[in-house]
């Protein structure tokens, strides 16, 4: 069965996550985010992400859960550390240090964390139809 943009922003994500919690190596999730946005099929995803073991979940009381935010701050410093090491592998590549260009969504990316502007609400606008 053929995949859609949201099935592979889903993959990417869980990516990106597991680069946050040290499963993959920035090589690694920038090989298979690649093959994310070219994938054409379901099997073509599972076969991303088979491999990374989903964390556990502990049941926890309401008043120890951890909220929504603190996992989107880790997706931010998985998807952080990735352009840093694009960065730094072009830079060697280069054989000096490049323009710093991952600093560019990084702070605008952290700015929308912090001041609570997660983007949770731009696909609902985006798919709206008139």
């Amino acid at each position: 069965m053929r995949v859609s943009d949201d099935d592979r922003d889903r993959v990417a994500a869980t990516l990106r996550e597991a680069v946050g919690r040290g499963q993959l190596s920035l090589t690694e999730v920038d090989d298979r985010l690649r093959a994310a946005y070219a994938a054409v099929t379901h099997a073509d995803l599972a076969a991303l992400t088979r491999d990374i073991p989903q964390p556990v979940t502990v049941a926890r009381s309401a008043s120890r859960a951890p909220s929504q935010g603190s996992a989107d701050w880790r997706s931010w410093l998985g998807f952080s550390l990735l352009l840093v090491g694009i960065w730094a592998a072009t830079s060697l590549a280069a054989g000096h240090a490049l323009f710093f260009w991952p600093a560019f969504p990084v702070v605008i990316w952290g700015l929308s964390l912090a001041s609570g502007l997660t983007g949770h609400g731009c696909r609902t606008v985006g798919s709206h139809r008139s």
